[in-house]
């Protein structure tokens, strides 16, 4: 099973998900919403472990409905944390760490 497609899915998720754990709350216990998120709390290393799962099960071309779920985070989550990284490249954001 641990090479199954739907179960290296769900681990791809899993990762992806809890990778922003760190930033959803503030510090008084409050919600804070994706987009207001701080992407230097985001555990950079998780991220990329889901990505180069992501990567492999797209290598496999065999979908299922935990890697669709997958695709459409890992997609909006590259892209958000893709974004925080240029802002700290360019000076305007602040330094994200792979943790």
């Amino acid at each position: 099973m641990p090479d199954e497609p739907e179960a290296l899915g769900l681990l791809a998720l899993l990762l992806l998900i809890d990778a922003r754990r760190p930033a959803r709350t503030a510090p008084d216990g409050s919600l804070v919403r994706l987009e207001d998120q701080d992407r230097a709390r985001w555990n950079g290393a998780q991220i990329q472990a889901g990505q180069a799962i992501v990567r492999r099960l797209l290598a496999r071309n065999q979908p299922g409905p935990f890697q669709a779920a997958l695709a459409l985070t890992a997609n909006a989550q590259e892209r958000r944390f893709l974004a925080g990284r240029r802002a700290q490249l360019s000076g305007d954001g602040p330094e994200l760490s792979p943790r």
